[in-house]
């Protein structure tokens, strides 16, 4: 879980965001592997992780959850290994459906991405309620652009670890 957890603050500082912070994934790994309904799938080049993925799974049907990588070895495709050996993972386990979880719609790379594993494409709407439950509020605008993200890209890994744990204190 720590490679992976290295190769996701390089992803989430690319992306302009903060890291989940490490206990939440410790606690992924405590709770949902050791159960046997999860694992992560790594890639190294020689002995250096370049990609990695988290599935989940129960029965016949399994979630592409979390997805990693070190973009200066992006030309090895290691995102495309990962998810290889996830799937014959999973297959394995007698895994039927894979959902390879939502996307923004803004988000090409990712979109395409995952429609390079013949998927499908699927409109969630969201529906927002003001605090008093009595009228729907208009839909929020996207997070994909922004000052934040111009923030969080420039920080060192350092401080977006520690902002990600003052950012998301429910998962520490």
């Amino acid at each position: 879980m720590l490679d992976f957890y290295l190769l996701h603050i390089r992803t989430r500082r690319r992306h302009g965001l903060p890291p989940q912070p490490l206990p939440f994934f410790l606690n992924i790994a405590e709770e949902i592997m050791k159960a046997d309904l999860g694992f992560v799938a790594l890639a190294k080049n020689r002995t250096v992780p370049v990609a990695a993925a988290v599935f989940f799974y129960s029965g016949e049907a399994a979630l592409f959850k979390f997805g990693a990588s070190d973009e200066r070895s992006h030309e090895l495709r290691g995102n495309n290994l990962v998810m290889w050996e996830g799937i014959k993972g999973l297959c394995e386990k007698g895994v039927r459906t894979l959902h390879f979880g939502r996307t923004s719609f803004d988000n090409d790379g990712l979109r395409r991405f995952k429609l390079g594993w013949d998927t499908e494409e699927e409109t969630i709407d969201y529906f927002r309620l003001d605090p008093s439950g009595r009228q729907c509020l208009p839909p929020a605008q996207s997070q994909d652009s922004g000052l934040h993200k111009k923030v969080f890209g420039r920080l060192p890994l350092m401080f977006n670890r520690l902002a990600g744990s003052m950012i998301y204190p429910h998962l520490d």
